[in-house]
């Protein structure tokens, strides 16, 4: 990385940092690394509710291909 990516960077850090004493408004901002749990949880949550819904309403069963192929053979050869 550039040498202005390390300062901007340290900069955003020495501000999280110091942010981090500021006056809370509510209690969820005095607990520290109360975000970064948040975070991690909200994205375990959206991970594994992507994988739930992926496997039910995109995936098919292995032999759904078998059974439209048997479908249409039965179609065709009923003339």
């Amino acid at each position: 990385m550039k040498q202005w990516h390390w300062i901007v960077l340290a900069a955003l850090t020495a501000m999280t940092v110091a942010g981090q004493f500021v006056e809370s408004h509510y209690w969820w901002e005095a607990v520290p690394g109360f975000f970064a749990a948040f975070g991690f949880f909200g994205c375990l949550l959206i991970i594994f509710g992507a994988k739930f819904l992926g496997g039910h309403l995109v995936s098919q069963k292995p032999d759904y291909y078998d059974k439209i192929k048997k479908q249409e053979d039965v179609t065709t050869h009923a003339h």
